[in-house]
């Protein structure tokens, strides 16, 4: 996680001006076999929360 400046194509969606500085996460997902799959970068604005459950072994 850090904090970022919304870029310019995500601002939009958001209903911020580019540049806000936002939450930002990325976000790996993988299968069964332990294989990366899919990566996605989450953005979070000003009064949004966020939420996350992680597999605790």
């Amino acid at each position: 996680m850090s904090i970022e400046e919304l870029p310019e194509d995500v601002a939009p969606l958001l209903e911020l001006a580019p540049g806000t500085p936002v939450l930002s996460m990325a976000n790996h997902y993988w299968d069964q076999n332990g294989q990366i799959t899919e990566y996605a970068r989450d953005y979070m604005g000003p009064g949004r929360v966020l939420a996350a459950e992680y597999d605790l072994q």
